[in-house]
């Protein structure tokens, strides 16, 4: 049994597959030759059994001859996706030793960090994007793939909810079953299109809008993955293209019913029916989809370990609403054994148990981790739930996500169950986190439609009243949406780290690296506070710090080492949340320059390169002077203001008099330095509040000393370093006119 067996039936003028974004299509008889011709180049590359070849993609045309070629020569195809955290996808590769690592154009800048693999780049919209691999295409013949040693043919890394992710090593055997399987309960058949809009490195579009589809000489429409732009298009396309079977998640479902309240006015009666999978669907959000588009919806339920879907909801009058269907292709029992019922639990509840040839040959690497869930063949899922008189299966829990407060186990489930109930909330997720005193806390956390003080008390309010007192939760916690992985699940682990606090702590850290961190913030607290805000309603962080200018009129390397300096920490900061977070903005303090008589004309040409080289890096900048007419202020007023008598009292009491005066000696020598120190001075207390204004919620950062923390703006802020450790001189002071050499605690 082998996965070229899905080839036999299919028509050589059938069309396969219709890339939407190139609008290119491929026959069988295509996706026959680019297989063979795959197969000829890994044959010359010495590519053999037990090889692995690595593929960084999202989703490609490029994926399915690949694959098949890897199969050829009883090599492991592993798809990777651009989500992982950088440290994940290294060790990943790592571990795997790849003789060749396959990438998509947009992977370019990432690759350089994979060492000791051949690195090919090819078009991933293009099946046959073989020119630069082979000279030209030849007759193909049969496509012989031999399953073998029974060696892996697909290792999928899973995005795991609640741990680290692990390389799920799937054999031609579960691959071509569950394609069988799976095209056959559902009946699939040559020439029925199908919309695949999943990403290829989870196994739910690679096996339904994939190989099962081959299987029935199918038809598959690709477009890029689900997201705003095909949300927007995806009912012209089925409309256009007479799409007959959608393959979507419940976040899918979620944001259409969202978009298109009232449905669509396209016709798009062709559609057939959706299958719907990855996460638990609820059942009011597949009635409203279903009564919105009027699209039969069917649900499954399976792990990348048991080759996608175990059980199925048939397409029949056993549909069901509260069941996840029957098994196929498989055997299911539920065990009871160790698992202390919880309150309400069903009769017969117990883990569910998985059996049969779909089931993985282990975790790539990892016997340890096999041997915990694979026990006399028995895959061990974790789910908790039940098989009813109908032989079809209730799934109502997780083993791991069991709450014990006060000794008394509480299923999230219900929790959630009774949340889902008011009208106001979205979704929610409950779990507890560890405490001294209860053993467990419940924390929900919720997304509400509209969050005001009064929908949150009043939901408090309806979940006391509908739940028992051992189910209340013991704190919500409102978030603008829940942390997710790419396929729409709830991601618990990180859900957990951003409540408890764990995250913002992680990267606090980062700022307080000694690569990065001149002198401790007194402002710990406050700092912590806005990042664990910003993680929760799912806003940017934002940093905001001046930047000056001396008497160079363009930029050079040490203006450019420090904004790259800049880059690298906000880098940091992203990849510790594996997203674009932290929002850099520079204030262009062109209004400190005329005070400290940098020639206009100068001081023009420097920001506007400096500004240039902002936006290079994907950083904001706002000119000084544009946030003091916002705030009516005018410079020439406060010049004055600094030669009153009352000003002359505030000078003489200020604590960095010298330091300022010592200031103007290095960098305006040809000035009456008291007298240049003493407007500088009255300048950046003027705009105090009004470039606090401007950072509203933001952090302050300086590479000032602590010791002048009284002259920045109040804002909570960070003191970094200029260029690296031990230079603290400012880059716009460097190699300026003054001749200054060094500015040890300089300021703006």
């Amino acid at each position: 049994m082998n996965l070229s067996s899905l080839l036999e039936g299919a028509e050589a003028r059938q069309k396969f597959l219709t890339d939407l974004r190139s609008h290119k299509s491929y026959t069988y008889a295509d996706l026959r030759q680019a297989s063979q011709s795959l197969v000829r180049f890994l044959e010359k590359k010495s590519i053999g059994p037990g090889a692995k070849i690595v593929y960084f993609t999202i989703n490609s045309a490029f994926f399915f001859p690949l694959l098949l070629a890897c199969a050829s020569r009883r090599a492991a195809l592993v798809p990777l996706g651009p989500r992982m955290h950088i440290d994940e996808l290294r060790h990943i590769v790592k571990q795997l030793s790849p003789e060749i690592i396959f990438f998509d154009e947009e992977w370019l800048p990432l690759v350089g960090n994979f060492e000791n693999s051949e690195k090919i780049q090819v078009r991933s919209q293009d099946m046959l994007c073989l020119a630069h691999l082979e000279d030209g295409f030849q007759e193909a013949g049969p496509l012989a793939c031999e399953e073998g040693d029974g060696k892996a043919a697909l290792i999928i890394y899973t995005s795991g909810t609640t741990a680290n992710s692990k390389g799920i090593a799937l054999s031609h055997k579960n691959l071509t079953v569950m394609a069988r399987a799976f095209s056959c309960f559902y009946g699939f058949r040559q020439g029925q299109k199908f919309l695949s809009m999943l990403p290829f490195y989870h196994i739910n579009a690679p096996m339904i809008t994939g190989l099962a589809c081959m299987s029935a000489g199918a038809h598959v429409f690709l477009t890029e993955v689900f997201g705003f732009s095909v949300a927007k298009s995806i009912w012209d396309i089925v409309e256009q293209e007479k799409i007959q079977v959608l393959s979507i998640t419940p976040s899918i479902m979620a944001s259409l019913n969202e978009m298109y309240p009232a449905g669509t006015t396209k016709d798009i009666s062709s559609v057939e029916y959706a299958l719907v999978g990855t996460a638990y669907l609820k059942e009011s959000l597949w009635r409203e989809f279903e009564a919105r588009f009027h699209i039969p919806c069917f649900q499954g339920y399976g792990l990348t370990e048991t080759t996608t879907w175990a059980v199925m909801t048939p397409r029949d009058e056993r549909k069901r609403y509260d069941s996840a269907g029957i098994p196929v292709a498989c055997e299911v029992r539920i065990d009871p054994s160790g698992l202390i019922s919880a309150e309400g639990a069903p009769e017969g509840s117990g883990e569910v148990l998985i059996r049969g040839d779909i089931i993985m040959k282990g975790y790539w690497g990892n016997p340890e981790a096999t041997k915990a869930v694979l026990v006399d063949g028995w895959l061990k899922t974790g789910d908790i739930g039940f098989m009813d008189k109908d032989g079809q299966l209730v799934i109502t829990g997780r083993i791991k996500n069991i709450i014990k407060r006060r000794g008394q186990l509480v299923l999230p489930e219900d929790i959630d169950s009774a949340v889902g109930r008011h009208g106001q909330v979205l979704e929610s997720c409950s779990f507890g986190i560890p405490d001294d005193m209860l053993g467990e806390r419940v924390i929900t956390a919720c997304v509400l439609k509209e969050r005001t003080p009064e929908i949150e008390t009043g939901l408090y309010d309806f979940v006391r009243g509908i739940v028992s007192p051992n189910k209340m939760p013991d704190q919500f916690v409102f978030f603008r949406s829940l942390p997710k992985n790419t396929l729409g699940k709830v991601n618990l682990k990180k859900l957990k780290e951003y409540v408890t606090g764990q995250t913002s702590q992680d990267l606090f850290a980062i700022f307080d690296k000694a690569r990065y961190r001149k002198a401790k913030t007194p402002d710990a607290a406050a700092i912590l506070k806005i990042i664990q805000d910003s993680l929760i309603d799912d806003m940017p962080f934002c940093l905001v710090g001046y930047w000056g200018v001396g008497h160079r009129d363009r930029v050079d390397e040490n203006d450019r080492a420090v904004l790259d300096n800049l880059r690298m920490l906000v880098d940091e900061v992203n990849q510790c949340v594996n997203k674009p977070w932290v929002r850099l903005k520079l204030i262009l303090a062109d209004i400190h320059g005329r005070c400290n008589l940098v020639p206009e004309a100068s001081a023009r040409s420097y920001f506007a390169a400096i500004a240039e080289e902002c936006r290079g890096r994907g950083f904001e900048h706002i000119y000084l002077s544009e946030i003091w007419a916002q705030n009516g202020l005018i410079l020439e007023d406060i010049l004055k203001r600094a030669e009153t008598r009352a000003f002359s009292r505030l000078w003489q009491e200020f604590q960095l008099k010298d330091q300022f005066i010592g200031q103007a000696k290095r960098h305006l020598p040809q000035e009456d330095a008291e007298r240049a120190a003493r407007r500088y001075y009255a300048v950046v207390m003027a705009e105090h509040e009004a470039v606090a204004r401007y950072g509203s919620g933001a952090v302050f950062f300086t590479h000032n000393d602590l010791e002048y923390a009284a002259v920045n703006p109040p804002l909570p802020t960070i003191y970094i370093h200029s260029i690296k450790p031990g230079v603290s001189e400012k880059p716009w002071f460097m190699g300026s006119a003054s001749g200054a050499s060094e500015d040890p605690k300089g300021g703006a």
